[in-house]
């Protein structure tokens, strides 16, 4: 079974961490990833925090 998630890590002292830093806890993450998972990604994409967001509550 294989699971496929999209996650955000960010540290206590800010900034983001590294994908060595995420090997190191949990030990594998895969090297070949099919295409569709790069599409998702950028498919749900958050935005940046230094972006001024459109709120359409309207």
């Amino acid at each position: 079974m294989r699971l496929i998630t999209r996650t955000r890590f960010v540290k206590r002292s800010g900034g983001a961490i590294t994908i060595a830093e995420v090997r190191e806890q949990l030990g594998t993450i895969p090297d070949e990833v099919p295409e569709w998972v790069y599409d998702w990604a950028d498919a749900s994409r958050l935005a940046s925090t230094k972006q001024r967001l459109v709120s359409d509550w309207a």
